[in-house]
């Protein structure tokens, strides 16, 4: 026993547990980068081993604090430096635990309350005619590694599995050219959730963040988009407001006149 003391509270695990730490954060930020930070949190940050990596670096640096007495006088500065250690590890922790990431969307000259986690649940329900069954759960897709069963919940009749085979990254519409196709248009609006894609194909009409828009139909109401000599023009029976990201302009067109949609 006083032997794995030695080794708990020892300099030499101090120093390799701060190195093990920077390799992992090195790995977990190469990670993110080519797979996603959900990967990342998957595999590195959320993952049980590196929590307990945090949680024995902690008590090491306690254990060094009462094994040399460093609460001694004169030995104040170093005092203060083991403790800003713990502050940070316990912060870490309060945040892990407690806190929440998330989008908070904010237009100018509006204020907002609702902000989007950027964390993903999987929730079921299964309904029968004496009762529902329900669970939910906090997951991290991989891109590295299937995780296999994701959640699995029991009503009357026996058990439910959810088991994960496969997911698309930052996925969206894709339109590709064909000969005997229809025309088709690819909307992007900004939605509680980012980037929100629609596609729109010739005569159809949509609503789209609280507006329809037509393709190429005759319309009296909403947004209309069309193309005429490979050119795509619209008209709205509102104002439009029109920034022009390289410019730095911004211009207001009139309601009910035909404008020429040009890059900006």
């Amino acid at each position: 026993m006083k032997n794995i003391f030695k080794i708990l509270f020892s300099f030499r695990l101090t120093a390799s547990l701060l190195v093990i730490l920077a390799l992992s954060i090195a790995a977990a930020t190469i990670i993110e980068n080519d797979f996603g930070s959900s990967t990342a949190r998957a595999h590195v940050y959320n993952a049980t081993w590196f929590e307990m990596l945090f949680l024995l670096a902690t008590i090491n640096l306690l254990g060094n604090m009462i094994r040399h007495r460093v609460y001694r006088k004169g030995k104040l500065s170093i005092l203060i430096f083991h403790l800003a250690f713990i502050l940070i590890l316990c912060g870490a922790g309060i945040t892990r635990y407690t806190g929440f990431t998330g989008i908070l969307h904010i237009r100018e000259g509006t204020s907002s309350s609702l902000v989007l986690s950027d964390e993903a649940f999987l929730n079921m329900q299964i309904l029968s005619g004496e009762g529902t069954a329900q669970a939910n759960r906090k997951v991290y897709l991989s891109g590295i590694r299937n995780p296999g069963k994701l959640l699995k919940i029991r009503n009357k009749d026996g058990k439910v599995s959810v088991h994960y085979l496969d997911h698309i990254v930052d996925a969206r519409p894709l339109l590709e050219p064909s000969p005997k196709g229809r025309a088709a248009l690819l909307l992007v609006s900004s939605g509680n959730a980012g980037r929100e894609y629609h596609v729109l194909y010739d005569s159809e009409s949509r609503w789209i963040s609280g507006h329809i828009f037509h393709f190429n139909r005759d319309a009296d109401d909403g947004v209309s988009v069309y193309n005429r000599n490979d050119s795509l023009f619209f008209k709205a029976p509102f104002p439009v407001t029109i920034f022009s990201m390289a410019a730095s302009t911004r211009d207001t067109l009139v309601p009910d006149e035909e404008q020429m949609l040009l890059p900006i």
